[in-house]
């Protein structure tokens, strides 16, 4: 038997390599004269981990934003987005004093 730990049971937890099972057990004797052989490995089956692939959703706050590769726009669409990224405030200095508010402006 091999020792792994301590149970909540304050019991000693076991394993038994010839039933495979892990045993708990209140007494028993450790034989020091025996170790572990570290250099000897046990070839097993190696696993690929199983990604399964799932079909990716974007949020819902995000529905109104294409986000399709290669998209291409019709004239009007881009007539759209130009209109929604088009900016009433001024963008700089020179912008500003040209505008009917360039008195606030210069006080703030």
């Amino acid at each position: 038997m091999m020792f792994l730990g301590y149970d909540s049971t304050s019991a000693y937890k076991l394993y038994n390599s010839i039933s495979k099972k892990i045993v708990l057990n209140k007494d028993f004797t450790v034989d020091e004269s025996k170790g572990w052989w570290w250099e000897t490995t046990i070839e097993s089956d190696k696993i690929q981990p199983y990604r399964p692939q799932r079909t990716r959703q974007p949020p819902e706050k995000f529905g109104d934003y294409s986000s399709i590769p290669n998209f291409v726009m019709t004239e009007e669409e881009d007539m759209m987005h130009l209109a929604l990224l088009a900016e009433t405030k001024p963008m700089s200095f020179k912008q500003s004093k040209n505008l009917n508010g360039r008195q606030q402006w210069k006080k703030s």
